[in-house]
């Protein structure tokens, strides 16, 4: 098409190109090294209606867990990291009563990210 248009001496103005996008910046203290930031993911199949999370290390890039199940809640979150923590032989990482504080709800955990947090860090 566009050489068709190019031997009618016409030209097809396509949309501007778009500014790219400024990231924000990493945490001060987030350290770059495997086992230190992960992430996860849902993926629905809703056919089946299940859903599947996976948890995954953001600098390796490794997939850590799975888990698949009828429902999408904090509990699958939770039950994943922790599968993941296990197989990576992290464990000793779990703070038994901050996870019970946050299940009751007496801590939020919007208050446990940043470098004042009493979680301990990679």
């Amino acid at each position: 098409m566009h050489r068709v248009l190019g031997a009618e001496d016409l030209v097809l103005h396509g949309p501007a190109p778009r500014e790219p996008a400024v990231r924000a910046p990493w945490p001060d203290w987030v350290v770059w090294k495997p086992n230190s930031i992960w992430c996860y993911d849902f993926t629905h199949f809703p056919r089946a209606r299940r859903v599947a999370v996976a948890v995954m290390d953001v600098v390796s890039r490794r997939w850590l867990a799975t888990l698949a199940s009828a429902e999408e809640t904090s509990m699958q979150i939770e039950v994943a990291f922790t599968d993941a923590l296990h197989r990576e032989g992290l464990d000793e990482r779990i703070d038994a009563g901050l996870l019970a504080q946050l299940r009751a709800g007496e801590r939020e955990p919007a208050t446990l990210d940043g470098p004042d947090a009493t979680v301990p860090r990679c």
